[in-house]
């Protein structure tokens, strides 16, 4: 019987409750979006997440038979084997999918955290001291609460100890996480695998698209091939009117990626405006909600933000983008004298009316540092100048195309 995830979580927490192997039981509430396949494992069992009407949960005869054998499995810490690291030059060349590597480079991650930032070009930090752990990395700091890595729903910190020359850890649990990498590797490269041509995609997730009844795997070919592209049918259109209700997004290729499936529809939130944009697929639409303004913009973005006929109209872009404007002025702008080095932009809390930025060139010894502010009224000067720009070259590529 179908169950949803905060009653899969309720139930395995209670299944679980006295387990010898310590477990991460809100794994099952996790968003499937950022994963590799359907399932959650714990050690080496998995657990397949269903979709039914558009919510995302488990079969509780799953989850009541995975979570009575964790229940039953004795955990010997006697009977413990050495567990090795990887070195750091290792981890370079290592796979998310190993546990070791896993733990080793949250272990690293921890040790540069404790570096003064004066000291972040020394090397000292991935030096293994006599506790076993990198830098100054104590063991205390190592499981404090918040800091403990999660590998393959288990909390692998809890089942290691430092024995004065190595780490150690029960047999069982060595032996489980081992039989999780094989499984993990055989799974992930199923998911993989395009439903349609049976291609393998380049990387994890790539290819995934969400529908009504899960994740399906498509690649950019067969996705073009089944679904049109948006040539702008919703032009012009308010996104809460009837008439984008009546259209699917799922339709049509996500207009701005023009890869994938679209999953939804997107529109300016500017006030006044409101107008659909086009259909995006989750990765663009959650790119164009919360990425970096400035990369959005430098990615070609500024022509699909320009799909809004408020912004056209009024030569704006959506207020958050502002910022990403100046951004790419300042950085396009500014050099130290006659320095031709572009420098480094970053920018700093804005104050009302402000937008302040710190500027680096390090073709210099000393490296030279020095702040910029554009105040609002120039950055709207800067916003519809950019928007000018921007249309005239949408112009010309339209004449170039009845030409």
């Amino acid at each position: 019987m179908f169950t949803t995830t905060q009653g899969a979580h309720a139930l395995f927490a209670d299944l679980t409750e006295n387990a010898g192997l310590p477990l991460a039981h809100a794994e099952l509430r996790r968003s499937p979006r950022f994963q590799q396949h359907d399932h959650v494992f714990f050690g080496d069992l998995a657990l397949r997440r269903y979709k039914h009407n558009n919510r995302w949960g488990f079969d509780d005869r799953d989850v009541r038979r995975v979570g009575q054998l964790l229940a039953d499995m004795a955990v010997d810490f006697d009977d413990v084997v050495e567990v090795r690291f990887p070195a750091y030059p290792e981890l370079l060349n290592g796979t998310i999918l190993n546990w070791r590597h896993q733990v080793a480079t949250w272990m690293y991650h921890l040790a540069r955290k404790q570096q003064t930032e004066e000291d972040w070009g020394l090397d000292s930090w991935k030096v293994i001291g006599a506790n076993g752990l990198p830098g100054t990395l104590t063991w205390e700091m190592f499981v404090a609460v918040g800091n403990q890595p999660i590998v393959a729903g288990t909390l692998p910190l809890q089942m290691l100890r430092w024995s004065g020359q190595s780490w150690l850890a029960p047999r069982s649990y060595v032996q489980m996480m081992d039989r999780w990498q094989e499984r993990e590797a055989e799974m992930t490269a199923t998911f993989r695998t395009c439903c349609s041509c049976g291609a393998q995609s380049p990387g994890w997730g790539q290819w995934r698209t969400p529908t009504p009844a899960g994740y399906v795997t498509r690649c950019p070919e067969c996705s073009a091939a089944a679904f049109p592209a948006y040539t702008g049918q919703l032009d012009g259109v308010l996104y809460d009117s009837p008439r984008q209700r009546r259209v699917s997004p799922r339709d049509y290729l996500c207009r701005l990626c023009g890869l994938m499936q679209a999953s939804v529809w997107d529109h300016c939130h500017t006030e006044g405006h409101g107008f659909v944009r086009g259909p995006l697929c989750m990765s663009c639409n959650t790119s164009e909600g919360v990425g970096f303004a400035d990369r959005f913009l430098r990615e070609g973005g500024a022509e699909y933000l320009l799909q809004c006929r408020g912004c056209r109209e009024e030569r704006t872009l959506a207020s958050r983008f502002h910022a990403g404007v100046v951004h790419l002025h300042v950085e396009s702008s500014q050099r130290h004298g006659r320095c031709r080095q572009q420098p480094s932009v970053r920018a700093l809390d804005d104050e009302p009316g402000v937008y302040r930025y710190a500027l680096r060139c390090a073709s210099h010894t000393p490296v030279r540092q020095w702040t910029v502010a554009v105040t609002a009224e120039e950055a709207v000067s800067l916003v519809g100048a950019f928007v000018d720009g921007v249309l005239a070259e949408m112009r010309r590529g339209t004449e170039g195309l009845s030409a």
